[in-house]
């Protein structure tokens, strides 16, 4: 399998909706409560193959779960210790140098 073909999420992971069909939910985050690697048919993109999850999303449709391609889903990255004040606070300190370069 390529990397383009590589599971990127899994079970129970926290993910953030990136949907170019659906702009509305984008930013959402939502449970993978599914995966599946799959072939669905589309009427406007045709034949779509990849890795396809099932999320803890309201359906589209009514009394339907919804399979969402990977290409819809990014990672939810964990946000960092320091807050933008402390950065700066440590830049205008003196305590981060730059690497030298000569």
């Amino acid at each position: 399998m390529s990397r383009h073909n590589a599971k990127y999420f899994s079970i129970g992971e926290v993910v953030i909706m990136q949907s170019k069909d659906h702009p509305e939910i984008n930013g959402t985050e939502t449970t993978v409560l599914d995966a599946g690697y799959q072939t669905l048919v589309n009427a406007r993109s045709g034949e779509l193959r990849g890795w396809y999850y099932q999320l803890d999303l309201p359906a589209m449709k009514e009394g339907k779960r919804d399979w969402w391609h990977q290409s819809a889903l990014r990672k939810k990255h964990k946000g960092g210790s320091l807050s933008l004040q402390d950065i700066i606070r440590l830049c205008n300190s003196g305590s981060v140098h730059e690497k030298d370069t000569a």
